[in-house]
């Protein structure tokens, strides 16, 4: 363990391990209910002291969702502990940076996790920013890495009329993000990271987050990364279908006859892992055009009027200096989960999709055939592995 010395959040107890520190469960925000709006945490001033040698809660998830993740990327790694989760502390940082004498202040890379806005999280080990950071000091080229946490599931994107005459503002898990860099754009300098050369790195949901906040008005970071994920895979949906999916919701937690008060209070007060468990695989968590995070719900053809005219309804063109568009090869894989009870038969079934969707297309079918690799005698299981990656 050792001390760091923050010059405006006092004192860091943190680890120190291969030349990197961690400072570990840092809290970027506070919520003083599940839904309500994230506000900034400023500490508690130079003289204070904390405590981040441990990895802090994570938002809630089901149980067994890191091991999931391990078998979609069919790669485990060991778990210290069975992972805290709470609906209000969980908005936290994990800050890794090189145990090294640096002439100036250092790049900061900040990574999104994926999971379809359902699940994930910034402190699970697939995450962690350790190899990387060493690599970095390695090869001579040192930065400090920034994993966060962020509302998913009903708690980061659940809501409806009601709700929000109540007070809870939609989009909370897209709030979280956009607190969480403007946290770090006030505090990383004390880290040792340069604010001004910060580069947010989203992954699938992650990704299609990150383009949304570039409808923010506030610089949020200089650089992006967006990997398998844009807003034009987790589209941003009206008020409209907000409601039928919040009426699904209450219908699943047996809420639906009670007035609109009292159904209120239950949602606030029925333990959280209660309504997560009760909430069915059919209810999406998926942003809502608001107004103020989510401005609009961009094409297709937007996104090409981008390169060539610019876009006044996108402020982040202006302030986002470089934008970097990859894949992740496997990432479809995770659709595998919902596909487990159609692998018998499911060559077949995808090849009568394609035609019907494609009726008259047959070069096309055909094309897509080829690029799956599905042919006649192709087997249930390796038809499995094709069809979603």
């Amino acid at each position: 363990m050792a001390t760091i010395h923050h010059p405006e959040l006092g004192k860091f107890r943190v680890t120190s391990t291969k030349g990197v520190i961690q400072f570990l469960g840092v809290k970027y925000a506070t919520l003083r209910n599940r839904f309500g709006e994230p506000v900034l945490h400023n500490g508690a001033g130079a003289s204070s002291d904390n405590v981040a040698t441990e990895q802090g809660p994570c938002c809630i998830n089901a149980p067994d969702a890191c091991e999931r993740e391990f078998d979609l990327i069919q790669q485990k790694l060991p778990l210290d502990a069975e992972f805290q989760m709470s609906d209000t502390e969980c908005l936290r940082l994990n800050i890794t940076t090189p145990e090294v004498q640096a002439l100036r202040p250092l790049p900061v890379l900040v990574f999104v996790h994926g999971g379809a806005l359902r699940t994930g999280s910034g402190t699970w080990p697939q995450y962690d920013f350790r190899s990387l950071v060493m690599q970095s000091v390695q090869v001579g080229s040192p930065f400090i890495g920034v994993s966060m946490n962020y509302r998913t599931s009903i708690f980061g994107f659940l809501t409806s009329v009601e709700l929000r005459a109540a007070g809870f503002k939609p989009n909370s898990g897209l709030r979280d993000q956009k607190v969480a860099f403007e946290w770090i754009q006030k505090y990383i300098q004390g880290f040792g990271g340069d604010p001004s050369q910060a580069t947010a790195l989203g992954q699938s949901a992650g990704g299609a987050s990150l383009t949304l906040l570039l409808q923010s008005e506030e610089a949020l970071f200089q650089h992006l990364v967006i990997m398998s994920g844009t807003c034009l895979l987790l589209r941003p949906v009206s008020g409209e279908v907000h409601e039928a999916i919040y009426q699904e919701f209450c219908e699943a937690q047996g809420l639906d006859k009670m007035p609109g008060q009292e159904r209120i209070k239950a949602i606030e007060e029925l333990d959280s892992f209660h309504l997560f468990s009760n909430t069915p695989p059919s209810i999406p968590p998926l942003p809502m055009i608001d107004g103020d995070i989510v401005k609009v719900a961009l094409t297709f053809d937007d996104i090409e009027q981008w390169s060539t005219h610019g876009s006044s309804s996108i402020p982040g063109l202006g302030w986002c200096k470089e934008l970097l568009i990859g894949d992740c090869q496997m990432d479809g894989h995770i659709y595998q989960l919902a596909l487990n009870h159609r692998k018998r038969g499911i060559a077949r079934a995808f090849e009568e999709s394609l035609k019907r969707s494609c009726s008259h297309q047959d070069d096309a079918v055909i094309s897509l055939f080829s690029d799956y690799q599905i042919n006649e005698s192709i087997s249930d299981d390796d038809a499995f592995w094709n069809i979603p990656t």
